[in-house]
């Protein structure tokens, strides 16, 4: 009888925990992380996610932002219905880095 209570208790997450965000790359509070740790590794790893994510688009523009003191990629993607996405990417961890 005790350990239910117990068990209910411990699956409960902290009153203060922060929530939990989906990384889809949609912004630049949900950009994707590159792990990476040179540029040309990153690079390929951005591309490598959009082409695993999206198919039948072509690059339209790319930037570098920076948003809150970090940089990122900004991708935005063209699609023959002449929709655009653009895709976020947290490039901090590779950014400068040979």
């Amino acid at each position: 009888m005790m350990v239910l209570p117990m068990v209910l208790g411990s699956c409960t997450p902290p009153r203060n925990a922060p929530v939990s965000m989906v990384q889809d790359g949609s912004s630049f509070e949900t950009a994707i992380v590159i792990n990476e740790m040179s540029e040309s590794a990153g690079i390929r790893a951005e591309y490598r996610w959009i082409k695993e994510h999206y198919s039948g688009y072509k690059v339209k523009r790319q930037s570098q932002p920076n948003y809150r003191k970090r940089p990122y990629d900004l991708i935005q993607i063209q699609f023959s219905d002449d929709r655009v996405v653009s895709v976020y990417f947290d490039i901090s961890n590779f950014y400068g880095k040979l």
